[in-house]
């Protein structure tokens, strides 16, 4: 990355939350930005209610609260009234913002799109604020279509040519930003048994953890398995893992949820997951994966994410409409087994190799914010 003046004294929001998926790449970001430019003051924008404050107070950046609400796609009478309450809170959430961006006058705001999001971009297009949005998927969110109005740049993670065209001019392909742990070399130790590890991002996955349930014992003689259940899941499957016997217990680790995720997907094997933006940090440490999307995501961009991956030969799709744990377990042991299988996909993943996407991203906010 390139150098730019170490004397910058210019601040830069950074908005998004509700999942890992949205504040991850923020963290990645930002982080970057504090190690080349640390004259540049960061500010946080989330709704609070997810783990972003934590993580962003935890990493040192301020972080602001404001109100906001979603939109829900089914039309029931209680659905209905809740989209009534959620557009008040919308409207809150705008004026916090124009509030905050008048008293405040952050240089820049860097979204990463979803609910939150929206209020500020509202807000930043009203006082004239320069916006930049990020869209990990390969079907662009409802928040963040509305946003790529207002924003001078829409940064993707997929290609250009795989979005709306009428935002063509203001499309750069960056990938995802990621962490450095994703793109640092280390040794992996290996004991013996090849480890499959089994995530369904930061909120977990039920209805593939309850297909790992149905299989894990014999799942548990050839592999060690570490598996990410989600807070929801974590008692029962706590509960499992201290009912194998004491032979393949050993083999099974279980949590709810890690900051440290980069280290266990270096040491695993083959990665069975859902299709959301974790395929970009799988992609990055070259890991074989099992995609896995999720049926009722938003305009079924996960199945797109995954449909995409496989065209470039960088994972196994298998729709959960169909699934069985047979197939499942068949599907995973395969791909522990055949190594000539496991490389082509690890081949297949270069294509979506994320290493310079913060980089690339903290100098476009320096090179907007310095103009």
């Amino acid at each position: 990355m390139k150098e730019k003046n170490s004397k910058i004294h210019h601040s830069v929001w950074l908005v998004g939350g509700e999942t890992a998926g949205h504040i991850m790449p923020l963290l990645a970001v930002a982080e970057e930005l504090k190690h080349r430019h640390p004259q540049i003051r960061l500010t946080y924008i989330g709704d609070g209610q997810g783990r972003e404050a934590t993580l962003a107070r935890q990493a040192g950046i301020h972080f602001v609260s404001i109100q906001n609400g979603k939109l829900r796609r089914y039309l029931t009478f209680g659905s209905i009234l809740l989209n009534i309450r959620d557009s008040l809170l919308v409207l809150i959430g705008i004026v916090q913002s124009y509030r905050l961006i008048k008293s405040k006058k952050p240089d820049l705001i860097f979204s990463k799109g979803g609910p939150v999001a929206l209020p500020v971009a509202l807000a930043a297009a009203a006082t004239h604020t320069p916006l930049i949005t990020h869209e990990s998927d390969v079907v662009m969110g409802i928040s963040n279509r509305l946003i790529a109005n207002f924003a001078s740049t829409v940064l993707t993670s997929f290609p250009a040519a795989f979005y709306p065209t009428r935002f063509a001019h203001k499309i750069k392909w960056v990938g995802l930003p990621l962490r450095p742990e994703f793109c640092e070399s280390r040794h992996t130790t290996h004991h013996g048994k090849p480890m499959v590890l089994i995530t369904g991002g930061s909120q977990g996955a039920m209805a593939i953890n309850e297909m790992i349930a149905s299989i894990l014992p014999d799942l548990l003689q050839s592999a060690s398995v570490m598996h990410i259940v989600g807070p929801q899941s974590y008692k029962e499957f706590k509960a499992i893992k201290d009912g194998l016997p004491d032979e393949i217990a050993d083999n099974y680790g279980v949590l709810d949820f890690t900051p440290d995720i980069a280290e266990y997907m270096r040491e695993a094997t083959v990665v069975v997951t859902r299709a959301s933006s974790t395929i970009f940090e799988l992609a990055t440490l070259e890991k074989p994966m099992i995609l896995i999307p999720l049926p009722s995501a938003a305009n079924n961009h996960q199945l797109q994410n995954a449909e995409l991956f496989v065209r470039y030969n960088a994972a196994i799709l298998l729709n959960q409409e169909n699934l069985t744990p047979s197939l499942l377990y068949e599907t995973i042991n395969s791909l522990l087994h055949d190594p000539k299988l496991r490389t082509e996909l690890k081949k297949g993943t270069r294509k979506f190799n994320c290493c310079d996407s913060s980089a690339q991203v903290a100098n476009l906010i320096v090179d907007i914010i310095t103009q």
